[in-house]
């Protein structure tokens, strides 16, 4: 017989009961949120997109952690792996074949990936804070965005923003 316990902490473990059982516990804080996004970029099957993902990654996750660590309080805690992992879920419903088809730019693989970072680091906070929050969002997220690009994304409060792609039909 096998069975397999997933536990947050060893607190009230016995020395016993970690050497019977062969508990192994993975602090996060040694781990992080890296190898994460490594494995779950690696599924992805588009080579373009996964350069593309990873540079995201490591352009917006850590600057995004940091500022919800020091500036903004939570209506819960919520873990720093949480919050990537919920980045990860709303990217992969967003970039899908029809969204970003495998010839499209750089930009609109930012563009959804603001769209989720928004989402997924702020959808737990206060809400006196959602208005601060979107337009630090907004400076730091979508520097990149041209002026043009940002008055056609405006974004008043987190709950009023939402991705649209108009064809020049």
């Amino acid at each position: 017989m096998r069975l397999l316990f997933e536990i947050g902490h060893l607190k009230t473990a016995t020395p016993a009961t970690v050497s019977r059982a062969g508990i192994l516990f993975l602090n996060y804080a040694d781990v992080g949120w890296n190898p994460y996004v490594s494995s779950w970029i690696d599924t992805r099957e588009v080579q373009s997109e996964k350069a593309n993902l990873q540079i995201l990654f490591d352009k917006y996750v850590p600057i995004c952690l940091d500022t919800l660590r020091v500036r903004f309080k939570k209506i819960t805690p919520v873990p720093d792996i949480t919050m990537v992992t919920t980045l990860c879920y709303l990217l992969e419903c967003l970039l899908n074949p029809t969204n970003t088809p495998p010839d499209c730019n750089k930009e609109l693989y930012e563009l959804y990936f603001v769209f989720a970072a928004v989402w997924a680091f702020g959808g737990a906070m206060f809400q006196d804070q959602v208005r601060i929050q979107c337009s630090c969002e907004r400076k730091s997220l979508l520097a990149c965005a041209s002026p043009a690009q940002e008055k056609s994304y405006p974004l008043k409060t987190l709950h009023t923003g939402f991705v649209t792609l108009q064809s020049s039909v």
